[in-house]
């Protein structure tokens, strides 16, 4: 990208592809336009903010045009084309120390400030233009979950962090990777580590889930993003696959009291997914006894 600074507003419209009275228009108003939500899982609350589809379309246009160009590092695997889930945890297999670090409220914690100097610094954009896009992309004074460029900036924010992450990794002789706010570290020092890390992101504003973080030794399970990696290949972990079954005979059970079960059989179709990523017998087998038990096709 041109390193010089951009300061027309005509100039952003052109790159976007959107009238720039449109982009003001929406920045003004930015906060009238989410549809907040709270969405459950596993008995925790998560408070959705689902901007409407005119917002969301523009934020669309901002993340595949000015931010999934920016250059990231190799580590990161979390909303990067080509990469998922599984090919993070397939970075930690048959490690025999696993270190995990979980930023603590990561979305609510970048501020809009952070979002504005990203911006600025990243994009070359001067203060008009980075001011808007800031309201564009943020809010409340955050990122919001549910916006299509929250996890870009996410990914962009903790930049800084990925190179010293790729430094320790090369001094300490550790696998390093990170999913958006989880950050996993394996090899025999992979403890030491754990400290620095903590210190990289303090310095950059934020802090870590304490709770969360852990070194897993030789004689612990070693989980990455969901996936057990003690063996050659990431494979989903027990209790996963028991959840599935038992969210499959709910399921059934719920179709045979004559229920409405769209939602819970969209729960289920994802949760089979994540299994097949690994397990495809076993999310084969559940597919098997919904068609059998239910009459159910996923």
């Amino acid at each position: 990208m041109n390193r010089e600074f951009h300061y027309s507003l005509a100039w952003l419209s052109y790159e976007l592809g959107i009238p720039g009275d449109v982009l003001c228009e929406l920045a003004a108003s930015a906060e009238t336009h989410y549809r907040p939500f709270y969405k459950y899982k596993k008995g925790n609350r998560r408070l959705i903010d689902n901007p409407d589809c005119q917002l969301k379309a523009v934020q669309t246009e901002i993340r595949n045009r000015l931010l999934a160009p920016l250059p990231l590092s190799l580590i990161v695997h979390g909303c990067v084309k080509r990469r998922s889930a599984f090919t993070n945890a397939h970075v930690h297999t048959k490690a025999r120390n696993l270190a995990s670090i979980d930023v603590k409220r990561f979305y609510p914690n970048v501020t809009n400030r952070m979002v504005y100097a990203l911006l600025r610094d990243r994009l070359r954009l001067g203060p008009d233009l980075a001011r808007l896009l800031t309201l564009l992309t943020t809010r409340l004074g955050h990122l919001p979950h549910g916006a299509p460029t929250s996890d870009a900036i996410a990914n962009l924010v903790l930049a800084p962090l990925d190179d010293q992450i790729e430094q320790l990794a090369s001094d300490l002789d550790l696998r390093a990777s990170r999913y958006l706010d989880n950050i996993d570290l394996a090899g025999v020092r992979a403890r030491e580590a754990i400290g620095p890390v903590i210190v990289g992101l303090r310095k950059i504003g934020l802090a870590v889930r304490h709770g969360k973080t852990r070194n897993a030794g030789p004689r612990s399970p070693h989980i990455v993003t969901g996936l057990g990696v003690t063996s050659t290949n990431p494979s989903a972990t027990r209790r996963d696959r028991d959840d599935v079954r038992i969210a499959t005979y709910a399921l059934i059970a719920a179709k045979q009291r004559g229920e409405n079960i769209f939602e819970l059989k969209r729960s289920v179709r994802g949760s089979i997914a994540h299994i097949a990523m690994t397990n495809p017998g076993s999310a084969t087998r559940l597919k098997r006894q919904l068609l059998k038990l239910g009459g159910i096709r996923l």
